[in-house]
């Protein structure tokens, strides 16, 4: 299936407007709710052996970040995360999961040291049990995996700046997510996404014209769909 998409693209100094065509090639399915042995990602055999089941985040912006990003720990520690099939979220919740999913744990803000260890327990970073809850142990925490992102920059200080150049605020306000939470774990900016190299590999075969190769999720992470 071939699907086509446009950008518009206004000169600031003749106020013109310039508009992009581009086609991509795409896969489509057709599903039969009476046999799920149909549906694609069941083709991934070490996908398949998973339990079928899913895991959702709920938003609230930064916060819910926070908390998703310490429930996938949980999940983890006790071994459920790796069995889980699919992984869904929202919102804040969803800048968790990606950065969870397609985040580079040995990316800015992590320590090296541990990224060579458990690169996906340095991403996630320590759980804190409640008894060693204090402000110097909330403290180190900041300097820790994917949590350290709102522990070090302002989200509505990225966004105001982004009004402040011009932005619109839907544009700043992703700028803002891109530049706090999505470059430091080694997420570029209008990147893609897939679930595995080989997956990857056939999306780049059937759009060569494709500048950069979707990003794979990390290996043990469940399928997210929205």
């Amino acid at each position: 299936m071939v699907v086509g998409s446009w950008l518009g693209r206004t000169s600031p100094a003749t106020n013109s407007r310039a508009v992009v065509i581009a086609s991509y090639s795409a896969r489509a399915w057709r599903l039969d709710p009476q046999d799920p042995s149909c549906w694609p990602e069941l083709q991934d055999v070490e996908l398949a052996a998973r339990d079928s089941a899913a895991v959702c985040f709920s938003g609230g912006g930064a916060r819910a970040y926070v908390a998703a990003l310490g429930q996938l720990a949980a999940l983890r520690e006790i071994g459920l995360l790796p069995r889980l099939r699919y992984a869904s979220a929202v919102s804040g919740g969803a800048w968790a999961v990606a950065s969870y999913s397609w985040g580079s744990a040995g990316a800015a803000y992590s320590s090296p040291a541990e990224s060579q260890a458990d690169p996906t327990a340095a991403l996630l970073g320590r759980l804190l049990p409640p008894e060693e809850c204090d402000w110097a142990a909330l403290g180190a925490l900041g300097e820790q995996g994917a949590i350290s992102a709102v522990a070090r920059r302002s989200l509505v200080t990225e966004a105001l700046l982004g009004l402040a150049t011009g932005l619109a605020p839907f544009a700043a306000w992703r700028r803002a997510v891109e530049t706090v939470l999505l470059l430091p774990r080694g997420i570029p900016r209008g990147a893609t996404f897939t679930w595995s190299n080989a997956t990857a590999r056939a999306i780049l075969a059937r759009n060569p014209r494709l500048r950069t190769a979707p990003l794979p999720c990390n290996p043990e992470v469940p399928l997210y769909i929205d």
